[in-house]
């Protein structure tokens, strides 16, 4: 997986969609990263852990964008494979803490 902390300059795409193709086709062009957005886009149960495979043969860090600041959707993406969580809405110091306390597992 690319290390995005590294890197002046990241490359990616934003996907709302997780269908295992475009998330291929997308990963095949070489970005740093590829965001699947459960926000705004696809449903998160309906990403299926595979999507993560295929970015991780390319190469490829899979993040997803949660719907929410909830610790239900953001354990599933990590479940499912993810390399990062992007949280939406976090406004105070306090919605950071709890984001970064539900990616860890009790």
């Amino acid at each position: 997986m690319s290390d995005l902390r590294t890197k002046d300059t990241l490359l990616g795409f934003w996907c709302a969609t997780g269908h295992p193709a475009i998330i291929d086709a997308a990963a095949s062009v070489g970005p740093d990263f590829v965001v699947i957005d459960t926000q705004h886009g696809v449903d998160l149960g309906r990403v299926d852990a595979s999507v993560f495979t295929v970015l991780a043969a390319y190469g490829v860090a899979g993040l997803v964008r949660v719907p929410s600041l909830d610790a239900t959707p953001i354990g599933r993406a990590l479940d499912l494979g993810a390399d990062g969580i992007i949280v939406p809405l976090v406004e105070t110091a306090a919605d950071a803490e709890r984001a970064v306390s539900a990616t860890r597992h009790a």
